[in-house]
C-alpha cells in the first residue's frame, strides 16, 4: 500500500473529511472516496487500474503461432497472414490486427524497393546497342572490363 493510501485512511480514522484529505495529499475527492470506500467494503485500499482499450483479440498463443508462419515466409502479405491465423485458429481478424501485432513483437512491414522502369529511349538505345555488337566475337567480349556500374579508379605508378 503506497504512502498516500495509507495517510488518507489513517485521516479519515481521525475524522477528517474527503474535502480536507483531497486538499493535504493532492488528490481529488472522487479518489479519495474510492479508496476509503473500498477499504471500508474489503479492508483493502489497492484501487487496480482498468485496463484502456478494447481486449485483444488474439492470445498468446495465437501471436507465437501469427510469429512462426511470418518467420516461414517473411514475404507474406498480412491479408495472407490473417487468412492462414483464421484457417489454423477459427478467430477472424483483420489486416490492421495482424499489422499491430507483428510491430509489437519487433517485426516491422517494408516494401521493396521498387526497379525503376525503362523509358521507350532507353529500350531504343539497348536495341541499337544489341544489333551494333551482335556480329562482335567472343576475342572482343573477353577484352571488356565488366563493372557493374562500379567506379575503379586505377593508379598507374611510374618507376
Amino acid at each position: 500500500m503506497s504512502q498516500n493510501l495509507r495517510k488518507e485512511i489513517s485521516l479519515h480514522k481521525k475524522g477528517e473529511g474527503y474535502k480536507k484529505i483531497s486538499k493535504a495529499l493532492h488528490i481529488s475527492q472522487n479518489t479519495v472516496a474510492k479508496v476509503i470506500q473500498k477499504f471500508k467494503k474489503d479492508g483493502s485500499a489497492t484501487i487496480l487500474q482498468r485496463c484502456p482499450g478494447h481486449p485483444r483479440k488474439l492470445t498468446s498463443r495465437q501471436e507465437r503461432l501469427l510469429m512462426r508462419r511470418v518467420e516461414e515466409n517473411r514475404h507474406a502479405s498480412s491479408l495472407q497472414l490473417a487468412k492462414a491465423v483464421e484457417s489454423q485458429t477459427g478467430v477472424t481478424v483483420s489486416r490492421d490486427t495482424i499489422r499491430h501485432t507483428l510491430q509489437r513483437n519487433g517485426m516491422h512491414g517494408y516494401r521493396p524497393r521498387r526497379k525503376p522502369l525503362l523509358k521507350p529511349m532507353h529500350k531504343k538505345a539497348h536495341l541499337e546497342f544489341a544489333r551494333a555488337h551482335a556480329e562482335k566475337g567472343e576475342d572482343y567480349w573477353d577484352s571488356i572490363l565488366w563493372s557493374d556500374e562500379t567506379k575503379i579508379t586505377c593508379y598507374l605508378t611510374v618507376h
